[in-house]
């Protein structure tokens, strides 16, 4: 799991589109200065699609 952590991540370093679009997705979960919670992250949908796909 950790190997597919920094895999993911190093897709989305090199890529800003995905970067833009999963800031803008993590923005919309939680008000500025606001922890995001485990509840907040059922709604994450591309950042669920980004770690799907660095598992494939």
């Amino acid at each position: 799991l950790g190997n597919t952590l920094v895999f993911m991540f190093h897709l989305i370093g090199h890529n800003p589109r995905a970067q833009r679009i999963l800031y803008e997705e993590v923005a919309t979960l939680a008000p500025p200065g606001c922890d995001i919670a485990t509840e907040d992250l059922r709604g994450a949908k591309y950042l669920r699609a980004c770690m799907l796909e660095a598992f494939r």
